[in-house]
Order: structure tokens, then sequence, then C-alpha cells
């Protein structure tokens, strides 16, 4: 038998139909806009997030060895300059001293960032290889996207916190060697011979920082484990240069303008082309043997509209995979 139903007091019926005591609320009557950089708060916590952890201290500290070593190549140079003294071989060997006009400086930028390469991919597999994949393990999206944010501020909000953080590394000891150049070679010239030399460094390290964010951002939304997005990226990287340089030693035969986009086919080897196009170097370095003698080698730029391609097209792949991937819910089919 069903027991009946108490009755509801009169008065609580008459306390819910009673109008709202406190009617503040009329008094406003402007528009109701969201935040307009809701990604902006995603993005500074992941910036701080990233750059927390000593071992991205430790690689970032590290990354700025290339750059030092080239302003004690330059004060070298210097110094051998004023005693009137030759170009000792090791530094012809290394590439690091300019052996065509014009290219004093822009040669000692683009020879520090391929030094600095490495250090920038361990800080990529450092800050990013869970950027997006321990939101996916931890079922974070879910809370992320029931916020008012839309997927586009989560994408760009976890993109631009990893991108900050590796062009923060990538662009401040280059910002510290053009400092140094300037203070240093006002008087010979500086901004006569080189006066975009700002323009390329800041494009070339953007470019780095952003083409490295999108591709961790791409794979990570695609994992659960962050080891093994890490190890994903790090094998496309290096087996990716390893591939194309031996593909490109065995089609040119030894020539080394021959076939040159293949040479720059991976990663880094795009990165390092538009470098040098940004820069406009051409390389030069000393091969051979001890036994049969040294030679010298030019090394010209590649097709700039080859390099932009490559990594523009890196870019978009990483980013779009990124954005097909995210969702609330995984959806069953």
């Amino acid at each position: 038998m069903i027991p009946p139903i108490p009755a509801i007091p009169q008065q609580t019926v008459q306390n819910q139909n009673a109008p709202i005591a406190d009617l503040s609320y009329r008094n406003y009557d402007g528009p109701l806009n969201s935040r307009a950089i809701r990604w902006w708060t995603i993005a500074l916590a992941m910036f701080k997030l990233h750059t927390k952890p000593l071992s991205f201290k430790v690689i970032g500290a590290l990354a700025m060895l290339p750059y030092l070593f080239v302003i004690v190549v330059l004060w070298l140079q210097g110094q051998l300059s004023t005693a009137g003294g030759g170009r000792p071989s090791f530094l012809v060997m290394t590439g690091l001293v300019d052996t065509t006009p014009g290219q004093k400086f822009a040669l000692q930028f683009y020879n520090a960032l391929g030094y600095q390469l490495l250090y920038l991919v361990i800080l990529t597999l450092i800050a990013g290889a869970g950027c997006i994949a321990s939101d996916n393990k931890n079922n974070a999206l879910l809370i992320y996207l029931s916020k008012p944010i839309t997927k586009n501020d989560y994408l760009l909000g976890k993109w631009m916190g990893l991108f900050l953080s590796i062009f923060t590394v990538a662009f401040g000891p280059a910002a510290l060697l053009y400092f140094y150049c300037m203070v240093s070679f006002y008087s010979d010239g500086f901004f006569k011979d080189e006066p975009r030399l700002f323009l390329h460094m800041l494009t070339a390290t953007g470019v780095t920082a952003a083409v490295f964010s999108s591709i961790m951002v791409g794979l990570s939304a695609w994992s659960k484990s962050p080891r093994i997005t890490g190890a994903i990226v790090a094998a496309i990287y290096f087996a990716g240069q390893v591939v194309s340089f031996t593909l490109w030693r065995i089609t040119s035969g030894g020539d080394a303008n021959k076939d040159v986009i293949l040479a720059h086919s991976s990663i880094g080897g795009a990165i390092s082309g538009l470098s040098q196009v940004l820069y406009g170097v051409t390389v030069h370095t000393l091969r051979g043997r001890m036994k049969t003698g040294f030679h010298e080698v030019d090394y010209a730029p590649p097709s700039a509209f080859a390099m932009w391609g490559i990594l523009i097209g890196l870019a978009v792949i990483g980013i779009a995979a990124a954005r097909i991937k995210i969702r609330a819910v995984e959806v069953i089919s």
C-alpha cells in the first residue's frame, strides 16, 4: 500500500511564490560580454607551469651557451684583427668566421641558432609532452570546456603557453648577442651593414618556437601518455634528420648545392634552411681529411619558398590535428 503524500503547508507554498526581495540586479542594463581574451588565462597558467621545473631551468641555461660562445668568437676575431693575425684554421673548419663580406654578424646568429636547436627540442619535450596528453589522461577536458571557453580558446591557450616558453629561451640569448654586437661594433658600421638583422633574428626564433609548439600540441592531443608523446616527437625529429641527410648524400653525389631541398626536408633541416635564408648567409667550411688535405666547401641558402612551405605545412597540420581531437567527451562510433 502506497503511503499518502503529506500535504505541503500553505505557508511554504506562499514563500516559494513570493517575489525576490533583492532586486538590485535590475539596476544594471548594460551588455553581458564575456572576457575577450579567455585563452590568455590558460596560456599564462601553462607558461608558469612549463618554466617552473628545475629541468627546464637547467636546459634553458645551457641553451645560452651557443650565443655566449659566439660572443667569445667575435671577441677573438676582434683581437686577432687588432693584432694583424690571420684566421685560425679551426675557426674556418667550424664555419665560425666571416669568409664572405657583409656576413660577419648574420653568420654568427645563424650558427648560434643551429647549435641551440638541440636544447630547444629538449625543452619542447620537457614542457610540451603533457600539455594536452595529461588533460586527456585525467579527463580534464570535460572541466575545461564546461567553463565559458571554446575549443579554440583552449587550443590557443595551450599553444601560446608552450610557444612563450620556447620563444623566451630562443629569443633571450639572441637579444643578448644583438645587444653585445650593437655596443661593441657600433663604430664598425653594425647598423649600416646589417640594418634588418634584428627583424631576421626575431623571425628566425619566432618561427622555430611556433613550429615546435604546433607539432608538439598536435601530437599531444592524440595521446594520453606524455612519455609516449615525447618519444614520438623525438623520433620524428632525429630520425627525420638522419633520413633526409642520408638520402641527400646518396642523390647529390657529394655536390653541396645539389638537391638542397632534400637535405632540408626534416624539421630541423627546414628550420636551419629558413634561418640561412633569413640571414642571407653562404656557409663556408673546410672538408676533407688530414692525409688528403682540406678543401673549402660553400653551402648556398636553399629555396625560401620551399622552406616556408615545409614549416607552415608542419605548423598547420599540427594545429589542425589538435583541433580535431580536442573535445569534452569521448565519442564512440
